[in-house]
Order: C-alpha cells, then structure tokens, then sequence
C-alpha cells in the first residue's frame, strides 16, 4: 500500500486546455498536470491592477489635499469639520487601496492556479478529464481530475502460517 496518495482537483472552474501527462507516468512534485484555461484569470488579475492603480491616484490626490489643508484650518480658510472630513475620506481611500490589492492579490493566485501540478513525487493515474471537458473548482464539488500515489515508501502486508514465521525470524539472525 502507498504510503501518500492524493486526488488531484482544481481549484478555479474552467475549461482544460492542455494534459501534460500520460497515464501511469512517474511524476516529480511540481511537475505540471493540467493547464486550465487562463483568459478569464488574466482578465481578472488585470482589472484589479487597474483598480490598485485608480485607488494609489485617489489617495495620493487625498493626501495632497489633506497637507495642502491643514495649515489653512487655524486660520479660519477651512473649517475643522471640513478637514475632518477630507481626512476621513483620505483614511476610507487607505482602507479601500488594501481592499484593491488584496483583491489583486487573490486574482493572481486564480492565475496561478490555471497551472496544476503534482504535489507529491509518484505514479499517476489515468486521468478522468480531457482537453475541452469542463471542470469545477468549487469547494466541496471540485472535479476530481486524476490521483498521484506515492511510490516510495510503500507497506506490504502478507499472511504467513504461524511455522513460517518461526523458521524466518530463526533464519534472521
């Protein structure tokens, strides 16, 4: 028995696009299995680094107007209600810039994750998906794809007569 075996399944949705293995190859952790269509991925991760890019603008046209306002509240130009205001709108844009990169962040593991591979050192499976299949990465109903099962180490179980055993641990030693 096979000390590792894990059953591969994506984790975005989409299109197969490319196998790169054959059935019971020897695969290496690492080595790529599956290419998952990545348009919708690249598109992602594009519009969130044009949305980290608008919200850097906005908060940097903030914080200008908050330095360029501050002296002018002691003399009565702005009032303290106003610049309060400009500040809370400058701190909203921080919190949505972390908000804009962490969406960035996740839309580039997506893209990542058009790309699987082995994670263990094996043999793997026959593949239960073809280029062109549809497949779900869906937590819980994610499409299982293949299995890769350890080779080394790996149990051997037996039954062996109670003489048998006897006469091997007396060859033993």
């Amino acid at each position: 028995l096979a000390v590792e075996s894990v059953e591969i399944k994506p984790r975005i949705s989409g299109f197969i696009t490319k196998v790169h293995f054959v059935d019971s190859q020897d695969v290496k952790a690492g080595d790529p299995l599956f290419d998952i269509d990545d348009r919708p991925s690249v598109i992602a991760r594009d519009k969130a680094a044009a949305e980290v890019d608008r919200h850097v603008a906005e908060l940097k046209e903030l914080e200008s107007e908050v330095v360029r306002n501050e002296p002018l509240v002691p003399r009565g130009v702005v009032t303290r209600e106003q610049f309060e205001i400009l500040v809370a709108k400058r701190d909203m844009a921080k919190a949505m810039l972390a908000a804009a990169r962490a969406a960035l962040a996740q839309a580039e593991l997506d893209l990542a994750f058009c790309r699987v591979t082995a994670p263990i050192d094996g043999r793997i499976g026959a593949r239960r998906v073809n280029v062109g299949d549809l497949v779900s990465g869906a937590a819980g109903s994610a499409t299982p794809l293949t299995v890769v099962v350890g080779t080394s180490p790996m149990y051997v179980s037996f039954d062996a007569d109670e003489r048998s055993v006897l006469i091997a641990r007396a060859q033993a030693i």
